[in-house]
């Protein structure tokens, strides 16, 4: 069985999907404010605005390196779904199954079997929504987010 890309594969056209989907997403989340699952997040812990924002240029970072170099010779596709996910519960955004396949910028068979291995890790759950059966969002599971956060201090410690 064949893994199947993004058409272009390109980290633009990745970019691209990803924000349609994601405005995809919250339209439906929009339309079902108070009634689906989606619609309501746990309240984050508080939020670094400093390491959401080392986080998000990290990110972006990654996906800039694969306009330079083949997108598979680097891969780390748990590492860049769990900062999408820290990010992504920062700003109280929900992230549905598709869209952290998208962030993981790799085939989706690839990226479902990652999420699989970072949901046994006890690192994210997956929550069905009860209203609408097609989605199923992924959260960071309790303690991830300050591990990120510890992660991201050390990495891009201020050298003043």
């Amino acid at each position: 069985m064949s893994e199947r890309t993004v058409p272009g594969g390109g980290a633009a056209d990745v970019a691209e999907l990803a924000a349609a989907l994601g405005a995809a997403v919250r339209s439906a989340i929009d339309r079902g404010k108070g009634h689906g699952d989606g619609a309501i997040l746990p309240e984050p812990a508080a939020a670094n605005d400093d390491m959401v924002n080392r986080a998000r240029k990290y990110l972006k970072a990654r996906r800039r390196r694969e306009t330079l170099f083949p997108a598979d010779l680097f891969g780390e596709p748990a590492w860049d779904i769990l900062l999408s996910l820290y990010v992504a519960q920062a700003e109280r955004r929900p992230v549905s199954i598709s869209s952290a396949c998208i962030a993981a910028a790799v085939p989706s068979t690839t990226a479902l079997r990652w999420i699989g291995k970072l949901e046994a890790s006890g690192l994210v759950v997956r929550r069905p929504d009860s209203q609408d059966h097609r989605f199923t969002w992924l959260t960071l599971t309790p303690g991830v987010s300050e591990r990120v956060e510890q992660w991201l201090e050390v990495t891009f410690k201020s050298e003043h």
